[in-house]
């Protein structure tokens, strides 16, 4: 699944209701969820946080959050 499913899936909403939410439209939602479009990474962190931590921004935007290496 992908990330933005699977955040709303565990946020247990509808893609419109997510949109909402996050104060985006739903057919923006839908691109994301689509591949089309990437979550912009101004939104990483308000994902996160919506779904408890269970969808990370390094999920989201690999390319832009990367793991913490360990020392």
């Amino acid at each position: 699944m992908n990330p933005i499913k699977k955040a709303i899936s565990v946020v247990g909403s509808t893609q419109k209701e997510f949109a909402e939410r996050l104060g985006v439209s739903a057919p923006f939602i839908s691109q994301i969820a689509s591949g089309l479009r990437r979550v912009p990474a101004e939104l990483c962190q308000d994902i996160e946080d919506m779904t408890g931590g269970e969808v990370t921004c390094q999920e989201l935007r690999p390319d832009v959050f990367r793991a913490s290496k360990a020392a």
